[in-house]
């Protein structure tokens, strides 16, 4: 379904092709020679949507003609790609896709929805889909580092508060020697204090629940 398809691009639909579909629905009877009428409205509302989908699927050059039935035919060009959907009077569509100058695919009668469905599968337009992607993944991955590090003297504020706190509980006591145990998955850490911290933070740094606290009175 339609639905499902995403729509990347943002870019604003052409007004003269847009104005140029509708002036279609005033040429007199026998404007060609004597022969051919207005385009029906079914007709020029189907060619409007499929200049809009045209414009969000990446294609950027389009031309509009009338034909002699009250059709419409709408042409877009990308690259070696041409697409023509011919939009008739009763509001439906057939289509044409050329790539230098060899059919590639053809049908008639088809509903919008298909049509727009075999855009969103075209060469062209899975590749922007796959840049877009790299791209928003490597924004969302630097962002995620920038906060990440935004993080870190809080982080270490609060590492620094758990070891004072194990500091005063051994007060006490004579020390010699003591040490912590620090749990970080996959892996556990041993830390002394005094010594300096390693130069990367866990995400959450804590006290492994575990912990062992060594220490021998002096004698």
């Amino acid at each position: 379904m339609v639905q499902g398809i995403e729509l990347n691009y943002n870019a604003e639909e052409n007004p003269k092709i847009r104005a140029q579909i509708r002036s279609f629905r005033d040429l007199d009877h026998g404007w060609h020679y004597g022969e051919g009428r207005g385009a029906t409205e079914l007709a020029i509302e189907a060619a409007l949507t499929i200049h809009s989908y045209f414009i969000k699927y990446g294609i950027r050059e389009i031309e509009v003609f009338p034909d002699l039935d009250g059709g419409i035919l709408v042409s877009g060009y990308h690259e070696k790609h041409t697409l023509e959907v011919f939009c008739n009077q009763d509001g439906h569509t057939d289509i044409i896709h050329e790539t230098n100058d060899e059919v590639v695919h053809k049908k008639k009668d088809v509903m919008i929805d298909e049509i727009v469905e075999y855009l969103g599968g075209l060469s062209w337009r899975l590749k922007k889909l796959f840049d877009s992607f790299i791209a928003n993944t490597i924004v969302r991955k630097s962002s995620d580092l920038r906060a990440w590090h935004s993080r870190i003297p809080q982080e270490i504020e609060e590492y620094q508060l758990s070891t004072r706190n194990v500091q005063k509980r051994v007060a006490g006591l004579n020390v010699n020697t003591y040490a912590v145990s620090i749990s970080q998955n996959p892996q556990e850490t041993l830390l002394s204090f005094g010594e300096s911290l390693p130069p990367i933070y866990p995400k959450k740094p804590y006290l492994n629940t575990n912990r062992r606290i060594l220490a021998t009175s002096a004698t």
